[in-house]
């Protein structure tokens, strides 16, 4: 299943520009105009990989290393991909369902989260995990200190809804003045 992230840019400022660059100086006005466009959602990604905390690197995994950009061949359109099913999920928002598993772990403390980080399947299997059920009948995975469930360690969940972020890419209006800069750029270039 691939989903793809894409950013439509106002182009309008760019083509005035662009009006002025004839033959196959157009492909590759076009092609610095998308590219500065994919930089700034590049930039975007590592600013929200640095802005969160703890820091995941989901951002810079996920958003800046499947960030690509691609012209017509006649140069009159360009577009900014992120070839992530991950991003878009992030994007839009959703719900997630084990596909593998019977429940989500979700961790709860910053053992947990660690643990999570470096093993994502098959918890359960752990020597140092337990099934416990709470005392509102919530399933979950105690954390084994001693011979003893000392504290609780992940929630089981048979789903998780996620709230949409929109700020995973940049704002059109930023968008549209890179797309802008760069056409200056390219003018005077060619």
């Amino acid at each position: 299943m691939s989903r793809l992230v894409s950013a439509r840019v106002d182009f309008s400022g760019a083509e005035a520009l662009l009006g002025r660059v004839s033959g196959g100086f157009v492909r590759r006005a076009m092609s610095l105009i998308v590219g500065e466009a994919a930089q700034l959602v590049r930039r975007n990604f590592m600013w929200l990989n640095s802005s969160r905390s703890p820091q995941s690197n989901f951002y810079r995994r996920e958003g800046e290393a499947k960030t690509g950009s691609e012209v017509s061949p006649d140069g009159s359109r360009g577009a900014v991909t992120v070839a992530s099913y991950q991003m878009a999920h992030k994007l839009t928002g959703g719900t997630v369902r084990p596909v593998l598993a019977k429940s989500i772990a979700v961790p709860i403390t910053d053992w947990a989260k660690a643990v999570s980080r470096e093993q994502s399947s098959r918890l359960s299997q752990r020597a140092d995990l337990q099934y416990v059920r709470s005392r509102r009948g919530k399933p979950m995975l105690w954390r084994i200190i001693d011979g003893e469930a000392t504290e609780p360690a992940f929630v089981l969940l048979k789903s998780v809804t996620h709230k949409p972020h929109p700020d995973v890419l940049p704002g059109n209006a930023e968008l549209t003045a890179a797309a802008e800069k760069a056409a200056k750029i390219a003018v005077e270039r060619i």
